[in-house]
């Protein structure tokens, strides 16, 4: 269904394969070109660089356009950096950054800013993290924080958080014994309004 043609390959083993006017199909109809292309050979798990782009159209947004860079900060950790830029909106900031520092404990974070041409703007920050302890605890931490519901609504990436007027951010510890167990939660539950948001529950 989907296949791509090159004018010119330079294809080393164990290095990296250079490409270049390489024409992208699906069925046959030329979608994406790209007049040089650098693809690893090597046995290699990772390498920064940029990603590729893409675009899109919604009535509400405009036409987007987007672009990404992807980062190694060696061998337990990586961020990607994106733009969009959305003809009815302006520009968007973003940003994803995981670690795993090690066996017991990962950590990821995710952001994203954009000041609208609407009025609609806004700022959202996600974090999920969690570590084992030598002493046996295990603590996780959830976070999901934004800056307002109208936000959200517009920009939101799926169904569920672009409906849903809540935001629950907790931290919890805990540790099983053989016949008890201690738990502690902290929570703080946040109703989104299109002006100030309110805490109702902490």
């Amino acid at each position: 269904k989907w296949s791509f043609t090159l004018k010119k390959a330079s294809i080393q083993l164990g290095s990296s394969a250079r490409i270049k006017h390489t024409l992208f199909r699906i069925k046959k109809v030329p979608v994406f070109y790209l007049p040089y292309v650098v693809v690893p050979t090597e046995k290699k798990k990772r390498s920064s660089g940029f990603m590729i782009p893409s675009t899109g159209n919604s009535n509400n947004k405009g036409r987007r356009l987007s672009q990404a860079f992807y980062m190694v900060l060696g061998e337990s950790a990586d961020v990607t950096v994106h733009q969009d830029y959305f003809s009815e909106r302006g520009f968007g900031h973003g940003f994803e950054f995981r670690t795993r520092p090690n066996s017991a404990t990962t950590l990821q974070l995710d952001g994203y800013l954009l000041d609208d041409k609407k009025g609609q703007g806004g700022a959202s920050l996600n974090a999920l993290g969690e570590t084992h302890f030598a002493n046996g605890f295990r603590g996780v931490a959830d976070f999901n924080l934004v800056s307002n519901f109208l936000f959200r609504q517009v920009f939101s990436d799926n169904f569920f958080t672009a409906t849903q007027p809540t935001e629950l951010s907790r931290v919890f510890l805990t540790k099983n014994f053989q016949s008890r167990s201690i738990n502690v939660l902290l929570s703080r539950e946040e109703t989104l309004f299109p002006g100030r948001n309110a805490v109702i529950r902490s």
